[in-house]
């Protein structure tokens, strides 16, 4: 069970790093607590949670009893109105995909089976398509991808690279999958694939640089690139042409893994994540990078847990996140054990400048917030 995971991770007591460019936090429009959707798991269920800031209520839906997703599902994808489930059994992947609007579901029954032919490595789709990335023969470094049209059951293998020696989270978005992985060289790479025909369009080299990238606010592709220790660059790509339209350098003492990064970048603001150095019980916390100014500003996510442990006279462990640009506030959902030995959760609104601005408490633990829907 993930959530009990989770929480036997927490112990000890709280430490923290810090760096010269962690500034004083900066001043910004009125943060609200934004209308958002969460998925919620307990030890039986796994739950939809609605929130309307009007009303200050929340719809909560249970998917287990509605949908028949079990809460051992191993990864979770969106795309749009579309969220789709994995599970593995006995040497078979399948998926439930459920529309979060209407609330209709579908199942794909062994969409994908593990052979010694052909291993896994992730799998992810669009409301049409199921793209898994693969090696093949299991064991090898030849690295390719399979896509399986969901109406018609057609298959199509495309190989993209041998000699791979690792393989990060792809990110799907409007007909395009971005795949990146590592050779064995240590050389970074991007492959584009064209859903519709299956045809990978390009391949980014990033040499030894590593490279990070998101869907921007304006619907482009944000690169960010590590060039050399705290040097970055990010750059704005056309998400139809796929060419650069704007570069700039930054330097931040910040580490961005690989492959896609859960960021948003909304007026020359990179709202991002920020990792404690450890060992810390609070791993992450919300940061923001003006671009405008060159400043970096990091968010004291360490209080704001402990202020939230005193209130709940329990530990809590940090489980979700995402920043609200409708809100201008970021999402965080944390995982409790309660007296009764049973796990409950909330969330925590909090706006750019640190202030916690709201605490809802929720009888599951949350494990995702959707991506906006508007």
């Amino acid at each position: 069970m993930r959530i009990l995971i989770i929480y036997l991770l927490v112990s000890g007591g709280l430490f923290w790093g810090c760096s010269k460019d962690d500034l004083p936090s900066l001043p910004i429009d009125k943060a609200a607590v934004p209308d958002f959707s969460a998925l919620g798991e307990n030890l039986e269920h796994v739950y939809q949670y609605d929130y309307i800031s009007a009303t200050e209520q929340a719809n909560i839906v249970d998917l287990t009893q509605e949908n028949a997703i079990d809460n051992q599902f191993i990864s979770l994808r969106q795309d749009g109105e579309t969220l789709t489930f994995y599970t593995f059994s006995l040497g078979n992947f399948s998926a439930i995909q459920r529309n979060v609007r209407t609330g209709t579901s579908r199942v794909l029954e062994n969409v994908y089976s593990i052979s010694e032919d052909r291993s896994v490595v992730w799998g992810t789709n669009s409301p049409e398509k199921v793209f898994f990335g693969y090696f093949m023969p299991q064991g090898s470094d030849k690295f390719g991808l399979r896509t399986l049209d969901i109406a018609s059951g057609a298959v199509a293998d495309i190989p993209v690279e041998d000699h791979v020696q690792n393989v990060y989270e792809p990110l799907y978005s409007d007909g395009k999958l971005f795949v990146t992985y590592q050779t064995d060289s240590d050389i970074y790479r991007t492959a584009i694939l064209d859903a519709s025909n299956s045809q990978i369009l390009r391949t980014w080299d990033f040499g030894l640089a590593t490279p990070s990238f998101f869907i921007e606010d304006a619907g482009d592709i944000a690169l960010i690139t590590r060039v050399d220790g705290n040097e970055y660059i990010k750059a704005i790509y056309d998400f139809d042409t796929l060419e650069k339209r704007s570069e700039t350098a930054f330097s931040v003492n910040r580490y961005f893994a690989p492959g896609p990064l859960q960021a948003e970048l909304v007026h020359n603001k990179l709202y991002y994540l920020n990792y404690y150095a450890q060992p810390s019980a609070v791993p992450y916390g919300p940061a923001v990078y003006d671009f405008i100014k060159g400043e970096n500003s990091i968010i004291d996510m360490i209080g704001i847990v402990q202020e939230i442990q005193i209130e709940v006279g329990s530990t809590i462990t940090l489980t979700a996140h995402r920043y609200s640009p409708a809100g201008k506030s970021f999402l965080f959902g944390y995982a409790r054990k309660s007296n009764n030995g049973q796990f409950q959760g909330g969330i925590l609104v909090i706006s750019e400048d640190g202030t916690l601005i709201e605490h809802l408490t929720t009888p599951f633990v949350p494990i995702y917030f959707l991506e906006s829907l508007q």
